[in-house]
């Protein structure tokens, strides 16, 4: 079952969320703001599921894959699409 990172395209996040991007082999995390993502054009039309596989640590000597999640007010939050 697709979660929310398959359902929500990156055009589609508010500005005011933050996207704290966390790196699954050496834990460290840093955020990115939907607008600087937005700016490389090959990420416009993307699901966040493809964001989170495109993107890859920061660190010099990992580059290891990460995991993604939405901040509002520096608070994580789910999308739940659909209901009522």
């Amino acid at each position: 079952m697709p979660g929310w990172r398959a359902e929500l395209r990156l055009a589609d996040v508010a500005p005011e969320y933050e996207i704290e991007v966390e790196c699954r082999r050496c834990h460290k995390s840093y955020m990115r703001w939907p607008e600087e993502l937005m700016a490389i054009d090959a990420y416009k039309p993307l699901f966040m599921d493809q964001v989170q596989a495109r993107l890859k640590c920061r660190d010099k000597h990992c580059s290891g894959k990460v995991k993604i999640a939405l901040l509002y007010d520096h608070l994580v939050t789910s999308f739940i699409g659909g209901m009522p």
